[in-house]
């Protein structure tokens, strides 16, 4: 998994991804800060209606820009927000993979697993917070 995509620098009007190089244009800064605010519940067809365009042309903007494909960037963020979730909180890992838009816990803690290399509950226990 490419580490830390997600973390941006602002710099005037435009986003860079820090390990992309890549600076972008107000409308890639939009789409990325959609999918962001609407992990839970964005499909490429979703984000392709709010900004007018089709589902192909947005996922190539997209990888263009990136370097990555949506699935990639829908899923780390939430695997990301999931991570945070079980080091700050007491929640039940159902709960958790409820929070982050899947409704097969199995499923979660299987790609869980495959990303972090340990399971969600293993994670819960070496990593919690105070």
């Amino acid at each position: 998994m490419r580490a830390a995509f997600c973390v941006m620098l602002r710099k005037s009007n435009e986003i860079m991804i820090s390990n992309t190089h890549s600076i972008y244009t107000p409308k890639v800064i939009e789409i990325l800060k959609y999918i962001q605010a609407n992990f839970k519940s964005v499909t490429l067809d979703v984000l392709a209606d709010e900004f007018n365009y089709t589902p192909d042309y947005i996922s190539k903007l997209i990888k263009r820009h990136t370097g990555l494909s949506f699935t990639y960037i829908l899923q780390d963020i939430k695997f990301k927000k999931a991570a945070k979730m079980l080091r700050s909180s007491n929640i039940k890992i159902i709960d958790v993979c409820y929070a982050i838009g899947y409704n097969s816990v199995e499923y979660f803690s299987r790609k869980f697993k495959d990303i972090f290399g340990i399971s969600p509950m293993e994670y819960r226990k070496t990593h919690i917070e105070n």
